[in-house]
């Protein structure tokens, strides 16, 4: 389903209910509205996750507290755009596709972040001077 299709099902299914009332519209009709309207809620909340995620970038001053933000909140942001995208696109091959996009996000993100930050404490001089040790 692209997205015209799934727009042009949307309007039809809006059209369907704002003619009738409430009490007589369909259910697949009424499905369809809160499906699609749950999908762009989770679209617009990973969105707003990434650019916080953006702001925190230039916000901070150590590469690994710039590293943390983003590690985090893309990844947080990725579930929440192609869960949103699971809502649109219902139940198909291609829903099964965005799972394992997900489970994928999931796994290497942390992975990529760990390796990144290992390289930076292992190749800088200063760390100690630029992150703060706790005495316990």
């Amino acid at each position: 389903m692209n997205f015209i299709t799934s727009a042009s099902t949307v309007s039809n299914a809006v059209n369907n209910v704002a003619n009738s009332t409430l009490v007589n519209a369909s259910a697949s009709d009424i499905f369809t509205i809160l499906r699609f309207s749950i999908g762009t809620i989770f679209i617009f909340v990973g969105l707003l996750i990434i650019v916080l995620a953006i702001i925190g970038i230039f916000r901070l001053n150590y590469v690994l507290n710039r590293m943390h933000v983003a590690a985090t909140c893309d990844t947080l942001g990725m579930l929440f755009i192609l869960v949103g995208l699971v809502f649109f696109e219902g139940i198909s091959p291609t829903t099964l596709k965005l799972v394992c996009i997900v489970v994928f996000f999931w796994l290497s993100s942390p992975i990529c972040s760990h390796l990144i930050a290992k390289i930076e404490s292992r190749t800088n001089k200063n760390i100690k001077n630029e992150c703060g040790e706790m005495k316990l």
